[in-house]
């Protein structure tokens, strides 16, 4: 058009604001999601150590033993020692001399020292079950509702508890044994000693956390009768 200017403008796309901070945001935004996703990581490792920690100590906290030596009908229970290579004592304390048609009794207390609730799932007895062979099992003709086989496991015996123990409460529950005709522990005559370390274990929870927590005492047995699992194992 006659009389008018023409203008043309130059764009310096390099001096774009909104080009330049959005490539400088985006990378802004990946290292602070990559430091804050490092922080949460961390944060989550501590609290499951401290978690695992925390559950152990209280577990610790819980104590399981006899109230006394096994009550038993049918055969003695004798104060036994054993010595060392170099007469020092190896062991001591209450020994069954196991006798046919006997039958035991033992009082189990569990005490929660810790500062919290625990509870009690059950009570693990290696060897007293249906399939051990041991000359003495797990008496399970008397609430039989209690008594569970692991599974796969039919050489122990699970006693269920389900009990919840808060901070310096105490429960007790009985175990009961009788002669195992099936098993054979040394022969009549009480020719050797079979013992089970930490009788019974019981499994306790705390905080999400199952541990096992073997009791104070030993289940320390001898044969006098004879059984038809060590006359099998005489003719085999």
């Amino acid at each position: 058009m006659p009389g008018s200017e023409s203008v043309t403008v130059h764009r310096n796309e390099a001096a774009s604001p909104r080009l330049a901070s959005s490539g400088g945001g985006r990378r802004l935004s990946r290292r602070w999601i990559a430091g804050g996703l490092a922080v949460v990581l961390i944060l989550a490792l501590v609290l499951v150590l401290a978690w695992y920690r925390i559950a152990g100590q209280r577990a610790e906290q819980v104590e399981v033993m006899w109230t006394g030596v096994p009550e038993c009908t049918g055969a003695d229970v004798v104060s036994h020692t054993e010595k060392g290579p170099l007469g020092e004592e190896s062991w001591s304390g209450p020994l069954i001399q196991a006798e046919r048609e006997m039958r035991c009794v033992i009082t189990v207390e569990v005490r929660n020292h810790s500062g919290g609730n625990v509870h009690l799932d059950h009570a693990l007895l290696p060897f007293m079950g249906p399939d051990g062979g041991a000359v003495i099992k797990a008496d399970t003709t008397a609430d039989t509702d209690v008594w569970r086989t692991p599974p796969d496991i039919g050489i122990d015996s699970l006693r269920l508890l389900d009990v919840t123990l808060h901070h310096g409460e105490t429960t007790t529950f009985d175990i009961s044994l009788a002669f195992r005709e099936s098993g054979c522990s040394g022969g009549p005559g009480g020719g050797g000693r079979t013992w089970v370390e930490g009788f019974p274990t019981v499994t306790v929870t705390t905080l999400g956390r199952t541990i096992d927590r073997p009791a104070l005492d030993d289940l320390s047995f001898t044969q006098m009768s004879p059984s038809r699992g060590c006359g099998r194992m005489a003719r085999d």
